[in-house]
């Protein structure tokens, strides 16, 4: 079993390291998303799903080990937590176990909370191009003038400012 704890502890110290990028490139998100920076959002996301997709990686190696420890140690429970196992160590262990939980949670709440404002601002940039675009879509359809004996009249408009963008 101690190789197990050996293994299960490199894989959380990895993780933890790779939760710290995730909370850098989130931040450099953010950053890029307030300056309207298309080409260093799709470069942020990119790393971002790399990253994420690491992490999934060491999640599942994580997962199988956790599994060989129940094992190893005849538990009732087929699949151990963390926390069940850090019961199992010895106290010198469980303790580096410990603070590995811990630090590990705190940079998954500032993980979410950093994403939660990524998404809040990004709504807003949508909702922002969609009152554009309904804008443009009114402008399109009908341009309200004064005819030649003083009343309103609607015209169609034959160019959009899209048109006369492109």
């Amino acid at each position: 079993m101690e190789n197990e704890s050996r293994e299960l502890k490199s894989i959380l110290e990895k993780q933890l390291d790779l939760h710290k990028d995730l909370i850098r490139i989130a931040g450099n998100m953010n950053s890029a998303i307030k300056k309207n920076d298309i080409n260093e959002i799709h470069a942020l996301t990119c790393k971002f799903d790399e990253y994420t997709g690491q992490i999934d990686q060491l999640e599942t190696k994580r997962l199988e080990i956790c599994d060989k420890i129940a094992i190893l140690s005849k538990s009732e429970s087929k699949h151990l937590n963390l926390q069940q196992i850090i019961q199992l160590l010895p106290k010198n262990s469980a303790q580096s176990f410990m603070r590995l939980k811990i630090e590990l949670k705190q940079k998954l709440l500032d993980l979410k909370k950093i994403n939660s404002s990524n998404q809040i601002l990004l709504n807003e940039s949508l909702l922002l191009i969609k009152k554009d675009f309904e804008f443009m879509a009114r402008l399109q359809n009908k341009l309200s003038g004064y005819g030649q004996n003083g009343k309103i009249e609607v015209k169609a408009v034959k160019r959009s400012i899209v048109n006369h963008i492109a």
